[in-house]
């Protein structure tokens, strides 16, 4: 069952390409869009906000060595200030790394599409071709629905995930859609 759900997608790769990377893409990309831009604009803020607690930070040390400012209330302040820092810095962190993840999504289509390049047909499941293309499999408990068993199996593509995998009939619609596009945006 494997071999012929690998035999499908790799035909499906390599016949409807531009179809598959520009769906992925979309995906991906169009669900987070909005949480992308809003992520990106919270660390321009939080770093703005780590400038300028570094310039306060100046400020109150300049201030207490000048005895403008008393140790005790300076200590105070600085603690505070560098704990809003600690807090900031974990923060950016945290936002680059989701952001970063985003960007890898769109690598990991282009590096799944570079397998599928080395590989026109395949006739048998090996270690190497499962390594390849499948990160995991996962085998559903069998159900009697309608007096038949069924069993669901979820196959997890390298790089992706699972793939929905549109019929032939959708996937020639896609491509038709996709060519009218490309045609009314280089005209």
């Amino acid at each position: 069952m494997v071999l012929k759900q690998l035999q499908h997608f790799l035909s499906y790769l390599q016949q409807f390409e531009r179809v598959f990377i520009r769906r992925q893409i979309d995906t991906t990309l169009a669900e987070r869009r909005y949480e992308l831009s809003a992520k990106q604009k919270q660390i321009e803020k939080d770093e703005k906000r780590m400038d300028e607690l570094d310039r306060l930070f100046r400020k109150i040390y300049e201030d207490n060595v000048s005895g403008k400012l008393n140790d005790e209330r300076f200590y105070k302040l600085s603690d505070g200030y560098e704990a809003e820092q600690g807090q900031l810095k974990r923060e950016i962190e945290a936002l680059t790394a989701e952001v970063s993840q985003a960007d890898m999504e769109v690598t990991n289509v282009a590096k799944l599409i570079a397998v599928t390049k080395k590989y026109t047909r395949i006739d048998e499941l090996t270690p190497e071709i499962l390594n390849a293309f499948v990160d995991k499999i996962v085998i559903h408990e069998r159900e009697k629905k309608d007096g038949k068993r069924t069993q669901q199996i979820d196959i997890y593509y390298s790089y992706v995930g699972i793939v929905d995998i549109p019929t032939d009939e959708e996937m020639r619609e896609m491509e038709r859609e996709y060519m009218r596009r490309t045609t009314r945006q280089t005209a």
